[in-house]
């Protein structure tokens, strides 16, 4: 009879399962900026979805972050230390969110957005 080894199956139950409450994006406060401790690629039963993993909760992320972002991407973003999600409010029935790497913004007030216009810049949470 095969021996299982508890430690491996221990280390993988404690990876895929979450211990922290899944809220709904809109329940984030608006041009907040939440540290983001980990992206991670799950299975539902509507098909795979990317889950950020924040201090107290995790959301998921709206289907089109999902069509855009391989694991290899995910993987590339989780080694970034000062990744922060926005939530930017409802955009229709979509919700409106990105992504911002500390590393590489610069210290000014105000950043600039791809159509030319100025946006305060998010507090940090």
């Amino acid at each position: 009879m095969a021996s299982i080894n508890v430690k491996k199956v221990l280390q993988h139950i404690n990876k895929t399962n979450f211990y922290k409450p899944i809220i709904s994006m809109k329940k984030l406060k608006t041009d907040e900026k939440y540290l983001v401790l980990s992206l991670k690629l799950i299975k539902t039963k509507f098909g795979e979805v990317v889950v950020v993993e924040l201090k107290d909760s995790a959301v998921f992320l709206p289907k089109r972050f999902h069509d855009s972002m391989t694991p290899e991407i995910i993987k590339e973003m989780n080694k970034l230390k000062s990744l922060h999600l926005v939530y930017m409010g409802e955009l229709g029935a979509a919700y409106n969110c990105k992504f911002v790497n500390d590393d590489e913004e610069s210290d000014d007030e105000e950043e600039e957005e791809e159509d030319g216009n100025k946006r305060k810049k998010p507090k940090l949470l």
